[in-house]
């Protein structure tokens, strides 16, 4: 096999009739964006620049955030402000949308009160407030080890923390 069909129809395969990967892919429906939502940034890397301030590297999972929105930190609960959106080439940007990779320039925010795991909200529309119940789908990769004494570790997003072991 030599990657026949998959960005140009290959002349060894006559009998396949369908498209090629690449138009079967470029066929898909781009999945819907959560940007009517409350804001929610997974926090991947909490950075000091000189000249900058804390510069927070994340991933928009829901709503939109703009230059001087007013940023709530959780678990910390610490309050700051989105001075500005770059991308990697520093580029600013005037908003920033659900599932996209952006760095936000914080205020008032500093590598003690976010750090990798910390979600970022608006604090108009905060949805990190405490809630009495959730819903979650746990995977058991490695069955051996879950045995007496046994902390399992707890991921969600960027964040991993170990939690009681109830065996």
């Amino acid at each position: 096999c030599e990657g026949d069909n998959l960005v140009a129809e290959s002349e060894r395969l006559p009998w396949w009739k369908g498209p090629t990967l690449r138009q079967a892919l470029d066929a898909l429906p781009l999945p819907a964006r959560a940007t009517s939502k409350p804001l929610r940034i997974s926090v991947s890397d909490v950075y000091r620049v000189g000249g900058l301030g804390t510069l927070v590297d994340g991933r928009v999972e829901s709503g939109i955030v703009t230059p001087g929105m007013k940023l709530r930190a959780s678990p910390s609960y610490a309050t700051g402000e989105c001075v500005s959106l770059v991308v990697k080439r520093g580029e600013p940007l005037p908003k920033a949308e659900a599932g996209e990779r952006v760095g936000v320039q914080v205020s008032e925010l500093t590598s003690k009160t976010v750090r990798r795991g910390t979600i970022l909200s608006d604090v108009k529309r905060d949805p990190s407030l405490p809630v009495k119940s959730f819903t979650a789908r746990i995977s058991v990769i490695d069955r051996a080890c879950v045995r007496t004494g046994y902390t399992p570790m707890v991921s969600c997003h960027a964040a991993s923390v170990p939690c009681l072991s109830l065996i």
